[in-house]
């Protein structure tokens, strides 16, 4: 088999190390150096975790994704993430929390609603207002979205796979040689909405409790927040979690003044002790947004073209890789493959 991938970010570079590992000839194309550090997936890390509200197609997918990665480090060498556990905040009228339980209690998973004085046992420093739910569970990781990137170019490096860098492929093109190529659009293709997405790093003030502090997601806000704790030796970090839908991906990626003020104004909003004066370091990513935010499966086994949703799609990196390969070697339904990428496949 003769595989081409246009797009080396986690989704095209997952495909490419699952191919390879079947003995495929593969090559895979990027505008940019791989892995390109303005592509959707480049960061120190990506959040995993299970809370989706009413969305319960995509918590089942949560948790076919862990176990495409437990199949994914051992071809990487490494297990590359950091369980955390999980702290979501959000409106009682939402039903958002209430959601989100049922559904990860119906697969299992460890999960409960705790109420104010709990979540301040938990990490002190967050604020929880009388008309909020929260939401703990031990689960939720830290994936370790750069390291794992760097590892997935150095394994397909090692097992022969041919990475064209700089190379523009034009949307259309057709791979002469190929028996299945693989487009992963990111958020400069058609058919997909670029959203620019502010993400800063900072430095925690000295009297938080930082040891295993769980990652929070700050949703009850119009634009809400989510915090990812120092881990691995990485920044702590904060990002806007309501999703743009503005911008160019070949805008600046420095953030702006007002990008800034607005993330360090929603932090303190939620969190105590961060100063007025708090440095933020800040830059912006850029999501490939679609209609409904689901994940969009087009094409045939030939010529498959995968559109992420929204900033949720790292998690599902090894998931797709499998997937594809599993499609592209005739082994799983191309129908079959759009719904459960799609989270319309409750598991």
């Amino acid at each position: 088999m003769k595989l081409a991938v246009v797009g080396a970010g986690i989704h095209g570079l997952c495909v490419a190390r699952h191919a390879v590992q079947r003995g495929w000839d593969v090559h895979v194309y990027d505008q940019g150096c791989i892995p390109n550090p303005l592509s959707s997936s480049f960061d120190e890390h990506r959040l995993i975790r299970y809370p989706y509200g009413h969305d319960d197609g995509y918590t089942a997918l949560v948790a076919t994704a862990y176990e495409a990665w437990e199949r994914m480090w051992p071809l990487l060498g490494d297990r590359y993430h950091i369980e955390t556990g999980t702290l979501a905040i959000s409106r009682r009228t939402t039903g958002f929390i209430e959601a989100s339980v049922k559904a990860m209690q119906r697969l299992g998973i460890a999960v409960d609603i705790i109420d104010t004085e709990q979540a301040k046992a938990l990490v002190p420093h967050v604020r929880v207002h009388d008309d909020e739910e929260v939401l703990w569970s031990p689960t939720g990781d830290a994936l370790l979205a750069h390291r794992i990137l760097v590892a997935l170019v150095r394994t397909c490096r090692e097992h022969g796979v041919h990475l064209h860098e700089r190379h523009k492929v034009r949307e259309g093109h057709e791979f002469a040689y190929a028996d299945c190529t693989f487009w992963a659009r990111g958020a400069w293709a058609s058919g997909v909405l670029p959203s620019r997405q502010s993400i800063a790093y900072f430095r925690p003030p000295a009297t938080w409790k930082t040891c295993r502090h769980p990652m929070v997601l700050d949703l009850a806000g119009d634009d809400g927040f989510y915090l990812v704790p120092g881990v691995a030796k990485s920044g702590w970090k904060l990002g806007v979690h309501r999703s743009s839908g503005a911008g160019h991906p070949d805008d600046i990626r420095s953030l702006t003044s007002d990008e800034l003020k607005r993330l360090g104004t929603l932090a303190r909003t939620r969190l105590q002790g961060l100063s007025s004066d708090m440095r933020l370091t800040g830059l912006a990513c850029y999501y490939a947004l679609v209609d409904k935010g689901r994940f969009q499966l087009h094409g045939s086994p030939r010529i498959m073209e995968f559109r992420g949703g929204s900033g949720h799609s790292f998690k599902f990196g090894a998931l797709v890789g499998e997937t594809v390969c599993q499609v592209a070697a005739g082994e799983t339904d191309f129908g079959d493959a759009q719904k459960l990428l799609a989270g319309q496949v409750v598991i």
